[in-house]
């Protein structure tokens, strides 16, 4: 089929590399399982990636991209050091099937270190206790989107994530008293999702949501004892009903979608309480696209969360990003600035009648400058901490990481923006 689809194409090639130097003020938590230590470490990164991406005839495109990135540490401490690096392969593409009918398929593949002092974010499920792990991401999705009407249409989407651990060197002490160290499949999260979207007009649309999630996980760990047990098998089922309304100007750029609706799922096999989960949510999204700006500010309220369990409780998550890419003329010829924020709170009562409450924080920036033909100059900061308090907690974070580099960029659409981070967090993503 993909000879096919990239006849009468028009391809385009970009390359992007780029070498920079920083300071982390926590890169690990060491073997000892001290969460508390902070570990400070020099570093110099390195990324690079490859893009090839193509248009048809019939407005058909496609991307293809792979690269990889790593960092060298230097400990200003007493510890091994711990470098990291990632590496992957994405791709994807949109295709018209009909006048009224299309089709969309993206996956992606990463293999990447996770240090235990970034990656104990609660969010994360991940060992906050073992100094490093290798772990694999796979997801693939397709989307078949169908205009049955003048102002109706439906977007059926299926597709799953695979989590795999490549390298664990952590013991886990399971029920019988035997122990086992965790390596292979980590979880499958399959999902299929029906949506059907009507155009009241040329700003205003409504919407109707519903999905169904299944999460799987042949070891479920439980990191409040020590050493952390192995609880054996995880299943759950989840389906989720939501309605919206989504406003767009047509020439000022700003987009609004708001959504409401909840989740029912069932409860883990090995959960004292087998009572169905229900979590209700709510969420909105204001944006603004315009020329090379764009904004985009995020708030979702829900109260308990299925994937994974966290009992009954509030939760308000919030998410604001700020871009400003290089222009054609004036002053933003040669800049590039970008900016974002993560931050959450979160109320939970678990099983036991433990509670827990997590407040979390991430927030990074940087400015670029464009030196000569795709050389530019770039400076960024990222900071992330983590609070927890109540009868049940996690490590908490206090990270701040700084850097200074050099990037380069060639790219034969002179479309392509020249801004990608090197080292920043979270809005490298």
């Amino acid at each position: 089929m993909l000879p096919l689809l990239l006849m009468h194409a028009t391809t385009d090639f970009a390359v992007r590399a780029a070498v920079s130097e920083g300071y982390n003020t926590n890169v690990a938590v060491l073997a000892n399982g001290n969460v508390n230590q902070k570990n400070p470490a020099l570093f110099t990164g390195f990324e690079t990636n490859c893009q090839v991406k193509g248009r048809n005839k019939w407005n058909d495109d496609w991307v293809l991209e792979l690269g990889g990135r790593t960092r060298l540490y230097v400990p200003l401490a007493d510890y091994e050091p711990q470098h990291d690096g990632a590496a992957f392969i994405r791709g994807g593409g949109s295709w018209t099937l009909s006048p009224r009918s299309s089709f969309s398929l993206i996956g992606s593949s990463t293999v990447l270190t996770l240090n235990a002092a970034p990656a104990g974010n609660p969010l994360f499920r991940g060992n906050p206790f073992q100094s490093r792990s290798v772990q694999t991401f796979a997801s693939l999705a397709g989307a078949l989107n169908y205009d049955f009407a003048k102002t109706w249409g439906l977007s059926i989407t299926g597709g799953s994530l695979t989590t795999f651990t490549l390298d664990d060197p952590t013991i886990f002490l399971l029920p019988d008293g035997t122990t086992s160290s965790r390596r292979g499949l980590d979880s499958l999260q399959p999902f299929g999702q029906f949506m059907l979207s009507h155009s009241l007009n040329d700003r205003h649309g409504l919407n109707a949501l519903l999905r169904y999630d299944y999460s799987f996980s042949p070891s479920a760990i439980d990191y409040s004892t020590t050493p952390p047990r192995n609880l054996g098998v995880f299943d759950s089922h989840a389906a989720t009903l939501a309605i919206g309304h989504i406003y767009q100007h047509p020439r000022n750029g700003v987009v609004a979608s708001s959504r409401i609706g909840g989740t029912v799922a069932t409860a883990p096999p090995l959960d004292t309480d087998q009572r169905l989960i229900i979590s209700p949510y709510a969420t909105e999204t204001v944006a603004y696209g315009k020329d090379d700006l764009v904004v985009r500010a995020t708030a979702t309220y829900s109260y308990g969360t299925p994937f994974p369990r966290t009992g009954s409780g509030p939760g308000i998550f919030g998410s604001f990003e700020f871009m400003r890419l290089q222009s054609v003329h004036g002053f933003w010829k040669k800049w590039s600035y970008l900016a974002g924020v993560d931050t959450g709170y979160s109320e939970a009562t678990l099983v036991g009648g433990l509670t827990s409450k997590i407040a979390l924080f991430a927030g990074s920036t940087e400015v670029r400058r464009l030196l000569v033909n795709g050389l530019s100059l770039s400076v960024g900061y990222s900071y992330r901490r983590t609070w927890s308090s109540g009868s049940s907690t996690v490590p908490e974070i206090d990270q701040h990481l700084v850097y200074a580099g050099f990037a380069y960029l060639f790219a034969t659409d002179q479309r392509t923006p020249a801004l990608a981070t090197l080292e920043g967090a979270p809005i490298g993503r």
